[in-house]
């Protein structure tokens, strides 16, 4: 028999949530043989890695959880506004990932490392994150294109693949990543890379269930973040 559904604090519906991430710019350093990000536009970016850069933040979803609700994402896309440039880009190309999931990712380094050797994603076989633990993802490749010249400045995307369970939710988390992956070598020195300001956005109903499947759900989300 169902349970008598209490009022909350939290107002139930539909929501709209968008973090914001800063764009990236940085300059090839020959001496390191690595990009350096510019701090001055591009000063929330990290580094993972040789080859490496990404922006992490969470969607805050605590008080619908204090108030046993849960989150049911209906829709989740990425904004982008800018041009995707890379001056000199030799042998180079970009791999980009947006992701939202459920737990943090322990080592962006690590998941580097993994998606370029061992073509492995998060949610897919052959990792430890379970399908429901990604809300959304998306993963694109940018190529160096020529226009009209024989010089290479733009790079435009050549795959576009999205993935992910929009699967309902009790975490109070939702992790947030942007990671731009630079695979190959410049032409030279003075190779640059710029990435557009861009915005995640989750589209979401915020609803109250009854008491056995809202706790059933973090009894489940608890198993899957002890994997």
């Amino acid at each position: 028999m169902a349970t008598e559904k209490t009022a909350t604090r939290a107002l139930t519906g539909n929501r709209q949530l968008q973090k914001s991430f800063q764009p990236l710019v940085m300059g090839w350093d020959p001496l390191s043989s690595t990009y350096t990000i510019d701090s001055t536009v591009s000063s929330t970016w990290k580094t993972a890695g040789l080859n490496g850069h990404y922006q992490e933040t969470y969607f805050d979803t605590a008080g619908y959880t204090r108030d046993m609700l849960t989150l049911q994402p209906l829709t989740a896309y990425v904004q982008e506004a800018g041009r995707y440039q890379m001056p000199f880009p030799g042998n180079q190309r970009l791999i980009v990932v947006d992701l939202i999931t459920t737990e943090r990712i322990p080592s962006v380094a690590t998941f580097i490392t993994n998606l370029i050797n061992n073509n492995e994603m998060v949610g897919f076989p052959n990792t430890t994150v379970d399908f429901t633990q990604v809300q959304f993802g998306r993963m694109r490749e940018f190529l160096p294109v020529t226009q009209g010249t024989t010089t290479q400045d733009v790079i435009a995307p050549t795959s576009d693949q999205q993935f992910g369970s929009l699967e309902a939710t009790t975490n109070d988390k939702l992790w947030i990543y942007k990671i731009v992956i630079n695979i190959g070598l410049p032409s030279d020195d003075f190779a640059m890379v710029r990435f557009p300001s861009s915005r995640m956005v989750l589209q979401a109903t915020i609803m109250k269930e009854d008491e056995l499947p809202f706790l059933m759900r973090q009894k489940r989300s608890y198993e899957l973040s002890n994997y």
